[in-house]
């Protein structure tokens, strides 16, 4: 559920905000705490500016998500 929840937010900041996916999906590859970005990303979906700075301040790999992204994709 959290994971569906931090994608609808992932596709609002793609979408309403044209954020660049890449550029989205590698500073979550960078995220050190996936859980911890997953509750994140719903909380601040509407603060855009400060997402990119929240994403670079943690560091890890977090592969599941461009294959979550690619299944909604296809």
């Amino acid at each position: 559920m959290e994971k569906l929840l931090a994608f609808d937010s992932i596709h609002h900041l793609v979408v309403k905000h044209e954020m660049d996916m890449d550029k989205v999906v590698n500073l979550i590859k960078a995220s050190e705490n996936a859980d911890a970005f997953i509750k994140s990303i719903a909380e601040h979906h509407s603060k855009c500016r400060k997402l990119e700075q929240f994403l670079i301040s943690t560091k890890k790999e977090y592969q599941d998500f461009k294959e979550m992204v690619s299944a909604s994709n296809s």
